[in-house]
């Protein structure tokens, strides 16, 4: 895998969002400020497909893949822009 540390550092920015929000764009990484829940998430982690969707992250988890939509259903995230 290929990972520019770099992105990571949140050095490009990054976007926040809260229960009930989305995001869009091209993101390198989530990370989960309290517990989370997606109800969708569009990523090249595909297999399974949608194997995020409605599943419980907890706290301070950061799950790398570019993304490029997220709807929040509970919790905060931050969404670590690629560019």
């Amino acid at each position: 895998m290929n990972v520019n540390v770099r992105n990571l550092s949140g050095e490009n920015g990054g976007v926040a969002i809260k229960s009930g929000e989305t995001a869009t764009g091209d993101f390198t990484a989530i990370q989960c400020i309290t517990n989370c829940t997606f109800s969708s998430i569009t990523s090249n982690i595909d297999q399974p497909t949608n194997a995020l969707n409605n599943q419980s992250i907890p706290a301070g988890t950061t799950v790398l893949g570019r993304t490029t939509a997220a709807t929040l259903t509970t919790g905060v995230a931050i969404l670590y822009k690629h560019n």
